[in-house]
């Protein structure tokens, strides 16, 4: 303290700074205290909550790898799609379809199946490797009855011939060939099938007005798994025909295979021929053992 001029009692300014810097009270040192304890804790809920929700997470997370791993999806089943098919047929208002078998046999993949749709079908076709796939398929389409019929005034011309056509099938039901050229003159052979044709068949194919026989054969054969099949085949013929046969064989010594050989005839309806005279062969020497048919000698 000091006594200023007019006699009165004052303070120094060192007493007032002493004065300014004195601790505070100890009211406000605790809630200093209590503040950063809530703080603290609030990082503690904070802190308890986020591992709540995060262990679920882990744990599901956890389990799906460990379903996966041990439990593996199956794989989706593969829908079988079929043989690719074609279509042959000259309406123009079947869109994709080709106006001729042997134009669709080009197209051909292996197995392809080749549905025939007009009434009324004139083509002669020959099925071998150098004019497109021979492992094909040649069907009527479904419900339809096809009478197929030479295209050409030849009548040596087959309407079908099969060259080294391995596992070509012909599937007859509903079709017809009929060698009628003229009111005169019919197709003399209306199937002709010759060379290595492992697994070839036909099969439920009908046949009328041929002048020499249903099917030729010459020089072909089938092998021991996969003999040539003819099954299920019908001819007709009218009193006024005279054919040789329904089924002929032929050879050529000079040609391979020379005999034919591995082929089978299976229960099949020759009209208008005697049994023992359906199937005929030029002679002993153009068959082997292994070519079969009901009632041979």
């Amino acid at each position: 303290m000091a006594f200023t001029g007019d006699g009165e009692l004052g303070f120094d300014s060192g007493e007032s700074a002493k004065a300014d810097t004195k601790p505070q009270s100890g009211r406000s040192s605790s809630r200093g205290k209590k503040g950063t304890v809530a703080r603290r804790n609030v990082g503690l809920i904070v802190l308890f909550v986020a591992v709540l929700l995060g262990v679920p997470v882990f744990l599901t997370a956890v389990a799906a790898v460990l379903v996966w791993h041990y439990y593996p999806a199956a794989p989706a089943p593969v829908v079988p799609t079929g043989p690719p098919k074609l279509e042959v047929s000259k309406d123009p208002t079947r869109s994709g379809a080709y106006r001729n078998i042997q134009l669709a046999l080009r197209n051909a993949k292996m197995g392809s199946v080749i549905e025939l749709w007009d009434d009324i079908h004139e083509e002669n076709v020959i099925v071998e490797p150098s004019r497109g796939q021979t492992s094909v398929t040649i069907q009527a389409a479904p419900g339809k009855e096809i009478l197929w019929r030479s295209s050409s005034p030849e009548d040596k011309q087959p309407i079908l011939r099969l060259v080294k056509a391995a596992d070509f099938k012909l599937k007859g039901k509903g079709i017809i060939l009929d060698g009628t050229i003229d009111n005169n003159r019919r197709v003399k052979d209306l199937v002709m099938i010759s060379l290595d044709s492992a697994g070839l068949t036909v099969e439920g194919l009908q046949f009328k007005k041929f002048g020499n026989s249903a099917v030729l054969i010459m020089n072909a054969a089938g092998s021991a798994e996969q003999p040539i099949r003819l099954q299920h085949l019908v001819t007709f013929t009218e009193k006024n025909e005279k054919p040789r046969a329904a089924i002929y064989f032929d050879a050529n010594l000079k040609v391979t295979p020379p005999i034919n050989n591995h082929i089978e005839i299976i229960d099949c309806n020759f009209h208008g021929f005697d049994a023992q005279k359906a199937v005929q062969t030029k002679d002993a020497k153009v068959i082997d053992k292994d070519v079969r048919w009901p009632g041979k000698k």
